[in-house]
This record gives structure tokens, C-alpha cells and sequence, in this order.
């Protein structure tokens, strides 16, 4: 009876009674015994770890340079090239020169701007321009195409074309000698960015096109050329409207003499 009122409160307190002094000394030799085993384990884990982290690491730098390839070749997929060309025809009954930029590559180029010098001073379009190289005194007609933002892979733009003898010279001089400039910035799809001018021919790489502020060619006119600038593909003759010019200086006197 007495026993059973011993064990009553080992069982309801944990069910179970406390381990003897020789079971523990047992549960401690085998830890100890597993102990010995640590360092083969440890060198074990890290033999076939090692390789493991090592191949992951290959696995994800595969995977880098094989998505890197992918981007590259879809950059060079969709590469544009622009050329500035420049044509004489002197065949004709009228003479007549024309530059155009023309995409020699396999994607879009996106023009984020042009810039035209002549004798390194910034014009304003291409009226003005050949007005400067003819003095103002020009004989002859002039066409010019506005530059879109975007030109296509093979298409071709004529920037400019004037006939008659007067102009046609002026502007033929000027290239020949190498007094007019052309630059274009632009980029393609991918944000990649180069800057093309002529003479001399040259194309470099751009982080990304400079804004080159009030030297855009065509912004409005400048202060010495009051025309307006003609819509795109438009056809400017120059000789009548110099030929208005005299009119209105000479309106006067006219009246003064019909009054007498």
C-alpha cells in the first residue's frame, strides 16, 4: 500500500518515473560515441556541399551570359545605321543637287537631333542656309522634307534638293569644300545611341543624345530670313519672292509718281 502511495504522484505528475543514475551514464556514452563521428560527418557534408554551391554557382552564371547573349543579339537585330549621301545631277537641262539620310540598317533609328553648320556657325534651316552661301541672291528653287522622329530600316529621306544654276553651285561649293556640316544624334529601340556627321564621315557611340538646345536645325527662322518655313515636302521658289521684295520697296515711289 505504501508503494503504491509513492508512485501515484511520480505518475501524475509526468507518467513516467526520473531516469536512474545508469541510464544516464549510458545516454552520456553514447553522445560521446557519436561525438567521435563529428568531424568525418562535418568533412563529409562539406566534400559534397562544396560541389554542389560550386555547380549552382556555373548553373547561374550560364544563365547570365546566355540571357546577356540573348540581349545582345536582339540589340544587333534591330541595329540602325544612318548615311548622309549627297547626289549631283548635272545631266539635266536644270542642274539641281539633294542630301538625304538614309537608314542602312536593320532596325528604326529614332533622330533625337540634327545639327547643320555652315563654316562652324549653327543655322536654322535649309532656306536660310543656302540663302547664306548665295549671298541672298538666289536664282532657282529649293525643296526640303521635315526630319520624323523615326526612320525606317532601308528608307531613304532627302533632306534638301535646290535646282538652278545659282543655287545648285552655291550648294555644291559648300559641300566640296567641306564648308556645311551635318550631325545627327540617334538611337535605336534598345536606348543605344550614336552621333553621325559628314565631312568627315564619322559615327560614335553616345551614352545618350546631348540636348543641344537653340542649335536644332529647324527651329523657326532666324531673324534675317522673315519667310515662314514651309510645310513638309514643300517646294519654295526664291526668285519671285524676291521679286515681291522689290515691289514693296518700290511701292512708294510708284504711288508718288501716279500722284504727280
Amino acid at each position: 500500500m505504501q508503494t503504491e502511495d509513492n508512485d501515484t504522484p511520480l505518475k501524475a505528475a509526468g507518467g513516467n518515473p526520473p531516469p536512474t543514475p545508469m541510464q544516464l551514464e549510458h545516454v552520456l556514452e553514447r553522445v560521446m560515441r557519436w561525438m567521435k563521428f563529428m568531424p568525418i560527418m562535418a568533412a563529409a557534408n562539406l566534400i559534397v556541399g562544396v560541389p554542389a554551391f560550386a555547380i549552382s554557382i556555373f548553373v547561374a552564371y550560364a544563365a547570365f551570359e546566355q540571357a546577356d547573349a540573348t540581349r545582345k543579339m536582339q540589340e544587333a537585330a534591330a541595329w540602325p545605321s544612318l548615311a548622309i549621301h549627297v547626289s549631283f545631277n548635272n545631266a539635266s537641262p536644270v542642274q539641281r543637287v539633294a542630301v538625304s539620310l538614309e537608314n542602312d540598317g536593320l532596325g528604326p533609328a529614332l533622330v533625337e537631333s540634327m545639327r547643320v553648320e555652315l563654316d562652324g556657325r549653327a543655322m536654322n534651316d535649309w532656306p536660310s542656309t543656302v540663302r547664306a552661301l548665295a549671298g541672298g541672291a538666289l536664282d532657282g528653287s529649293l525643296s526640303r522634307t521635315d526630319l520624323d522622329h523615326v526612320v525606317k530600316p532601308g528608307e531613304a529621306i532627302e533632306l534638301v534638293r535646290v535646282e538652278g544654276d545659282n543655287v545648285q553651285a552655291a550648294l555644291s561649293k559648300a559641300i566640296a569644300n567641306e564648308r556645311i556640316k551635318i550631325g545627327i544624334c540617334y538611337c535605336s529601340i534598345y536606348e543605344k545611341c550614336w552621333l553621325h556627321s559628314a565631312p568627315p564621315v564619322e559615327t560614335t557611340a553616345q551614352n545618350q543624345c546631348p540636348d543641344i538646345g537653340e542649335e536644332q536645325f529647324g527651329r523657326e527662322p532666324a531673324p534675317y530670313f522673315e519667310e515662314a518655313t514651309p510645310p513638309s515636302n514643300s517646294v519654295e521658289s526664291v526668285a519671285p519672292e524676291q521679286g515681291k521684295e522689290r515691289d514693296t520697296e518700290q511701292g512708294p515711289e510708284k504711288t508718288q509718281e501716279k500722284a504727280q
